[in-house]
């Protein structure tokens, strides 16, 4: 409500919350589907994610020969998501939480299955060893930015060392062959200039 920008969504969504979105102009709307789409002289792909919610999707943005990703609420990687961020400079992609912290935590079993199933959430391991697989197929990715941390099973500190210890094990020295950086929940991330 506060801000004048384009909402893109798939029909599904719209439908779902189409009481809650009455307010917003039928223009600020695209409506989007897996496939790509082009903004300005900005490539756009749309590929689903595995997770339990109706119509999620992970991005890439290209320009000028570089690629950005963006993936989050992604239970594993797929091929079609490994494929589609495979060759990004720079990634945002889910390390949702530490599978100890889940296993051990407050939350009902049934819960903490989904959490941990291929429907649910990216552990930080599993999103190391992503990071770790595109990094040493395609030699492109130079920053990391890790993102939706778990407030109860995870954070910033753990979801950061557990990623580069799993570099480290595949040969990979964060600072020197990439950069790896935290989202924190409720603000604003730093910049990032990609050259």
């Amino acid at each position: 409500r506060r801000y004048d920008f384009t909402i893109f969504l798939s029909r599904a969504i719209y439908q779902l919350l189409e009481d809650r979105l009455s307010h917003v102009a039928p223009e600020r709307f695209v409506f989007i589907e897996d496939g790509q789409l082009e903004l300005d002289d900005v490539q756009v792909k749309i590929f689903s994610v595995s997770h339990d919610a109706t119509h999620t999707f992970g991005f890439t943005f290209e320009q000028a020969g570089k690629k950005i990703g963006i993936a989050t609420d992604i239970g594993f990687i797929s091929p079609e998501a490994k494929h589609a961020l495979a060759e990004c400079d720079f990634l945002v992609i889910e390390s949702n939480h530490d599978e100890h912290l889940v296993q051990a935590g407050r939350y009902p079993y049934l819960l903490k299955q989904r959490i941990l199933s291929k429907k649910g959430h990216l552990s930080n391991k599993s999103a190391g060893e992503f990071i770790a697989d595109i990094f040493h197929e395609k030699r492109r990715l130079k920053f990391i930015v890790l993102a939706h941390l778990s407030q109860e099973n995870n954070y910033p500190e753990l979801a950061y060392v557990s990623v580069e210890k799993v570099l480290a094990e595949r040969e990979i020295e964060v600072g020197r062959d990439l950069m790896v950086s935290v989202a924190l929940r409720q603000q604003i991330s730093e910049r990032f200039r990609i050259v």
